[in-house]
């Protein structure tokens, strides 16, 4: 079973953080930030949740990134709400891979590279 987490940019300092999504509470989106133990505020486009695995340098993997290689071209993480997954999206194909294990997993060669909150320019237009 995957562990369940999330990060996100704290809006103050725009650090990344990990922990745990609250939602919205007093108008602002709230996150368990697990190292300080406390809640902060959050920009919410940085929300990202830990998909499970980890790349070949063991950095783990959350909805945004960016994935390079063996992909053709840099891949985005994104929940498929049809599959009730996590999918590689190339947005330059605007197709979706269905084998993020077998390119992520234990003998993967999918490396991240970024994610879309911190550098979007990587990611073709659509």
């Amino acid at each position: 079973m995957r562990e369940i987490k999330f990060r996100a940019k704290q809006s103050k300092y725009h650090d990344w953080i990990y922990g745990y999504y609250l939602g919205i509470r007093f108008g602002h989106h709230s996150f368990w930030d697990i190292d300080k133990e406390y809640a902060v505020e959050i920009d919410p486009e940085s929300l990202g949740q830990y998909i499970g695995w980890k790349d070949q340098t063991g950095k783990e993997i959350f909805g945004g990134d960016i994935l390079g290689y063996p992909f053709d071209s840099p891949v985005v993480i994104e929940w498929d709400n049809n599959r009730c997954g996590f999918r590689a999206f190339d947005p330059k194909d605007k197709t979706y891979s269905l084998a993020i294990p077998m390119q992520v997993g234990d003998r993967g060669q999918a490396k991240v590279i970024s994610d879309t909150y911190s550098n979007p320019e990587l990611i073709p237009k659509i």
